[in-house]
C-alpha cells in the first residue's frame, strides 16, 4: 500500500496525537505516584509521632 502526501500528513498527525497523549498519561501517573509516596510518607511519620512505629 502506497501513501500520498495527505496519507502522510494523516499518519504524521496521528502519530503527534498519540505523543501527546502518552506525554499527558505520562505525567498524571507520575503526579499521583508523588502523591502516594508523599502521603505514605506523612502517614508513616505520623505513626512515628505517635509511638506506633513497631505495631
Amino acid at each position: 500500500m502506497r501513501l500520498g502526501h495527505k496519507g502522510w500528513v494523516a499518519v504524521d498527525a496521528v502519530a503527534e496525537e498519540r505523543l501527546l497523549i502518552a506525554r499527558d498519561v505520562h505525567g498524571v501517573v507520575g503526579d499521583n505516584l508523588s502523591l502516594i509516596a508523599m502521603r505514605a510518607a506523612v502517614a508513616n511519620h505520623l505513626r512515628y509521632e505517635a509511638g506506633l512505629a513497631d505495631v
